[in-house]
This record gives C-alpha cells, structure tokens and sequence, in this order.
C-alpha cells in the first residue's frame, strides 16, 4: 500500500462546520497526526507528520519551514488551511487560532477546537441522542470510528461535558 493510500485510509472526507478535513489515524501527544513512511529494511522507516506532508503534497516541494494551521485544529490536514510560515511567525500567532503558545497547544480548547479532536458537536449530540435510543455503546462506537470507552466518557459527560442538549458550542 502507498504512502498516498495509507493517508486516505485515516482522513474522515466529511468537514467539520469550519471547514476541517480531520486526520483519524495516530496522532502525537500534542494531536498532531502521525504516519509512518519509508522502509524498515533499508533503515529509511520513520514517523512524519501528517499536516507537513500534506503541505508538501500541496507546494510539490519540501517545506523548509513550519506548517501552519490558519483554523487552530491540530489535527485538520485540509490543504487549504495550512500554509509554510516561520517559527516565530506561526508561534506569535497561535492565540488568534485558538492555541495556547505555553504548556499544551491544546490547553483550553474544548470540543472539536482541541487538537486531538476527531469528532464535532454535532456528532456528540447524536451519540448520547443513540445511547438514549437503545444503541449499544460499542455499536455507536463502531458508526463514528472511535472506542468503546471514548463513547462512554462522552456518554457520562466525563468528556465534551460542556454540550449539553441543544447547545453546540
């Protein structure tokens, strides 16, 4: 399987409300989707950054710089949300796109805003509104592509416990 086949195996092609085409592979510690690319026989395998590889794919070019999101969401690889910015540019503007420059880029940001967010509001709202119908909570893990724990948390409110019935912020 290709490197290209392999990213479009991990990409939900449905966009969130602002637009985001989010990454549902392995994502780093900070929500930053990962993959790994080369060969283990040839010593080349390693892990690279899903965001930086679209943004190559985009420019047809290596980027010398960082990748920035123009939307905040750590794990969007929408081409059109990101661009190559300096270091000092991508780190100066980051509160404005919803990061946290201390500590954590996902600091602070609830819901689909988090970096390491696969679903949206919406998708929440449905999930409880499918466990209060009947569904198991392995069956409405299995429709959304999360676990089975994951849709418990949310069930329980342990997360996403700031959407409560019709509020989608």
């Amino acid at each position: 399987m290709t490197l290209e086949e392999r990213f479009r195996a991990f990409v939900n092609l449905v966009p969130t409300e602002r637009g985001c085409i989010l990454w549902t592979g392995h994502t780093n510690r900070h929500g930053y989707g990962r993959i790994s690319a080369g060969s283990v026989t040839d010593g080349s395998k390693r892990m690279i950054l899903v965001h930086r590889l679209v943004l190559e794919w985009k420019l047809g070019r290596p980027i010398r710089e960082d990748a920035m999101h123009s939307c905040g969401v750590h794990a969007c690889v929408n081409p059109d949300h990101l661009r190559e910015a300096t270091r000092s540019e991508n780190m100066a503007t980051y509160p404005e796109r919803g990061g946290n420059p201390r500590g954590s880029p996902c600091k602070g940001n609830r819901g689909e805003k988090h970096g390491m967010a696969r679903l949206i509001a919406e998708n929440i709202l449905e999930i409880r509104a499918l466990y209060a119908d009947g569904k198991t909570q392995r069956q409405i893990a299995g429709m959304f592509g999360v676990s089975r724990s994951h849709i418990g948390k949310i069930i329980t409110r342990k997360v996403w416990a700031h959407l409560d019935g019709g509020d989608a912020e």
